[in-house]
C-alpha cells in the first residue's frame, strides 16, 4: 500500500477558493505538495500536528493564500514554489503577491546559518518559531513586523543577550525579563516582541533616536538619552516611561523633574505617558508646550507657568485622568487659533475657568470631553475655535462674554442653553446648530435637540438640525442684530418652525415657543397636530412631556375626551388627573379648558 497526504477541503463563497483545513501525511512521506484543480486557501496554521519525516515542501500556482506553521513540518530542509505570490530559497517561503517582500516561514533549525533579510519589507507572524539561527544577511529594506512576528522564536526566550536585550538585525526578539537594565544598541529601530505587562525595568538607556520604535512595549522606571541628536516621538504614547534623564553631552535636550525640554528650558518637548506625580507644576520659563507633549499621560492636574505663551496641537490629548486646569496669568490662547485638540478627550475634565487674558480658544480644544458640565468663559474672549466644545453631552448651559466677535461651525453643538449679550457675535447659529446633511457627531440624543438663546430678558428656541440654506440665512440676516429685535421679529420666530426637519421637532419647538410667547399661528399649528402629537408621547410613554402640553390648554373639548377614553391614558396618572378636572371645571360652552 502506497503511502498518502491527505487533505480535508471545505468550500467557501469568500473569497472564490476553497480551502484546505486538515491534513494527513502518513509515515516516512518525505514530499507533500499544496495544489490541486481550483484555487484554494491553504488554512492549516492552527492545526496541531507534526510531519518530522518531511523534507520538501511544494507550492503549485493554484494556491491563493497560504499559512503554515514552522512546527508542523519541523526538519523541512527545501521548499518549491511555482505560485506567482510566493517565492523560495534558502529555507524560507515568501510571500510577494502585495508588490513587497514578507517573509512567511523559515525552516532552518541550525544556529550556524544566517536568514537573509536583504530582500524582505515585512516579517509576518510566527514566521521565525523554532528557527534557531540569530545571524541575519542584510536588512536595508526591511522596515515592518507583525505583533507576532518572534513569537516561539527560541532565542527570544532563552539568550543570548547583550546588555539586556536579543538583537536580530534591527530589531528586540527578545528582552532578558530578569535584568534591571537594558540598553539599546544604536542600529536598533523596531520592537519583534509583545509587550510584558508584568515587567518594569528599572532603567531602558537608548543610545539613538531610531531607538524609540524599539522600545514602545517596554516599561521602565527611567528612559536614559545617551546620545546627542534630536528625538521623534510619535511612540512615546505607547511607551511605559515613568521619567526621563538625558546625558549632559546632549546639546537638545535637558529633564526636569522626570520631564523632557529643551536645552533652554524654554520648551516642554515630552512628558513620559507613566509619570510618577498626579501634579504638574510647569516651571517658570517655559514659553511653550510642545505638540503632544502630555499626550495619553496619566496625570490630574496641571499648573501653567506666567511665562507660558503657546499650548500646542494635541498637547493633552486624551489625558483621561485630568481634572483640573491652572491656566496661570499669562497664556492668552489655548492652542491657537491655528492650532488643535489641545485638550480634547479629557473625559475626567468637568470643570474650566478661563483667565482674563484669553483671547481664543483653538480648534477642538475641549472636543469629547464627555464630562465637562461647566465652562466659564471670561471677559476679553474674541473667538471660539471649530468644534472647541463638541460632543460634551454634560455641558448643556454656557455664558458666552459680550467681547466674543467670532463663534466658529460646531464649537457648541452639544450646548442646549446659550446666555449671549445685547449682539449675536459672527457666525453665532453655525456654532450651536447643524447641517442636516453633516453626519459630524451624529447621534440619537441630540437629532431632536431644541436650542434655547436668552440674553436675560428674551428667549428664542430653535432646532438643533435645519438644512444648511437656513443655518446661513440666520447667521447673514442676524449678525451684530441687536438680540431683542431678533426675538421681537414674530415672522422670523414663527418661520423658525418651517426650518425643523422632522415632525417631533417641530412639535417640540412649537411647545416651547408657545410657551413663552402665546404666538397664535403657532397655537393654530398646535391644535391640529394634536392628536398626532399626544399619540407619540403615549407610545413613547413621555408623562411630562404630555402634561406640559395639556397645560398650554389648547386642545379642543372633543379631542381632551377622545384622549381620555384611550387606554394607554391611564398608564399616566398624572395627564389623566388633568383631564378629568379640566373636564369636571368645563360647562360645555367652551371649546378649551383651563387645568
Amino acid at each position: 500500500m502506497s503511502k498518502k497526504v491527505k487533505f480535508k477541503v471545505e468550500e467557501r463563497s469568500y473569497p472564490r477558493s476553497s480551502a484546505i483545513v486538515d491534513i494527513d501525511v502518513d509515515d516516512g512521506v518525505q514530499e507533500v505538495t499544496f495544489g490541486g484543480d481550483t484555487w484554494l486557501d491553504v488554512d492549516l496554521y492552527d492545526v496541531k500536528k507534526q510531519f518530522p519525516d518531511v523534507k520538501r515542501l511544494i507550492i503549485m500556482n493554484n494556491i491563493a493564500s497560504i499559512s503554515i506553521s514552522n512546527f508542523m513540518f519541523p526538519n523541512v530542509e527545501d521548499v518549491v514554489s511555482y505560485n506567482r505570490n510566493y517565492k523560495s530559497d534558502k529555507g524560507r517561503l515568501v510571500y510577494c503577491g502585495a508588490g513587497y517582500y514578507k517573509l512567511r516561514n523559515v525552516f532552518i533549525k541550525n544556529e550556524g546559518d544566517k536568514i537573509d533579510l536583504s530582500d524582505i519589507i515585512r516579517i509576518g507572524d510566527n514566521a521565525l518559531e523554532g528557527c534557531m539561527s540569530t545571524s541575519f544577511i542584510s536588512a536595508r529594506n526591511f522596515r515592518y513586523i507583525d505583533e507576532d512576528a518572534f513569537a516561539n522564536y527560541p532565542p527570544a526566550s532563552f539568550g543570548p543577550f547583550t546588555n539586556g536585550v536579543l538583537v536580530c538585525s534591527n530589531v528586540i526578539a527578545g528582552v532578558d525579563t530578569k535584568a534591571k537594565e537594558l540598553v539599546i544598541p544604536p542600529r536598533v529601530s523596531m520592537s519583534g516582541i509583545k509587550s510584558q505587562p508584568d515587567v518594569t525595568f528599572e532603567k531602558i538607556t537608548v543610545t539613538s533616536d531610531k531607538n524609540m520604535g524599539a522600545i514602545y512595549n517596554l516599561s521602565a522606571e527611567v528612559l536614559y538619552v545617551d546620545f546627542d541628536t534630536a528625538m521623534t516621538f510619535t511612540n512615546w504614547k505607547n511607551m511605559g516611561i515613568k521619567k526621563v534623564e538625558v546625558s549632559a553631552s546632549n546639546v537638545f535636550y535637558t529633564s526636569k523633574d522626570g520631564i523632557l525640554y529643551d536645552k533652554t528650558g524654554t520648551i516642554l518637548v515630552k512628558c513620559p505617558v507613566n509619570y510618577y506625580k498626579d501634579e504638574v507644576i510647569i516651571p517658570e520659563g517655559v514659553k511653550k508646550i510642545a505638540e503632544a507633549a502630555f499626550i495619553s499621560c496619566h496625570i490630574k492636574s496641571v499648573k501653567f507657568p506666567d511665562s507660558l505663551d503657546l499650548i500646542e496641537n494635541r498637547a493633552f490629548f486624551c489625558c483621561d485622568e485630568l481634572e483640573s486646569i491652572d491656566f496661570g496669568n499669562s497664556i492668552f490662547s489655548i492652542g491657537g487659533m491655528y492650532s488643535e485638540s489641545a485638550f480634547s478627550y479629557c473625559k475626567s475634565l468637568k470643570q474650566v475657568t478661563l483667565p482674563p487674558q484669553i483671547k481664543d480658544i483653538g480648534e477642538r480644544a475641549f472636543i469629547n470631553c464627555i464630562n465637562l458640565s461647566s465652562v466659564t468663559l471670561n471677559e476679553g474672549l474674541l473667538f471660539i475655535g471649530e468644534s472647541a466644545f463638541s460632543n460634551n453631552k454634560a455641558l448643556t448651559e454656557i455664558n458666552i462674554p459680550a467681547t466674543v466677535q467670532k463663534l466658529a461651525d460646531r464649537c457648541l453643538d452639544n450646548v442646549r442653553r446659550i446666555h449671549i449679550s445685547d449682539y449675536l457675535p459672527k457666525d453665532f447659529f453655525k456654532s450651536c446648530i447643524r447641517n442636516s446633511e453633516d453626519d459630524y457627531n451624529y447621534s440619537d440624543d441630540n437629532i431632536y435637540d431644541i436650542v434655547e438663546i436668552t440674553d436675560g430678558t428674551y428667549k428664542l428656541f430653535i432646532p438643533r438640525y435645519i438644512a444648511a440654506r437656513d443655518i446661513a440665512k440666520m447667521d447673514d440676516t442676524f449678525y451684530m442684530r441687536k438680540f431683542s429685535d431678533i426675538v421681537s421679529d414674530n415672522k422670523f420666530v414663527e418661520s423658525i418652525l418651517d426650518m425643523a426637519l422632522y415632525t417631533e421637532t417641530k412639535q417640540n419647538l412649537a411647545i416651547s415657543i408657545y410657551k413663552y410667547n402665546n404666538s397664535s399661528s403657532i397655537k393654530t399649528y398646535l391644535r391640529r397636530t394634536a392628536v398626532n402629537l399626544t399619540n407619540r408621547l403615549l407610545d413613547s410613554k413621555k408623562e411630562n412631556e404630555l402634561v406640559d402640553f395639556l397645560k398650554l390648554n389648547i386642545m379642543s373639548s372633543s379631542s381632551m375626551k377622545k384622549l381620555l377614553a384611550d387606554d394607554r391614558i391611564h398608564q399616566f396618572t398624572l395627564a389623566e388627573a388633568y383631564l378629568l378636572n379640566a373636564i369636571s371645571q368645563s360647562d360645555g360652552s367652551s371649546k378649551t379648558f383651563k387645568l
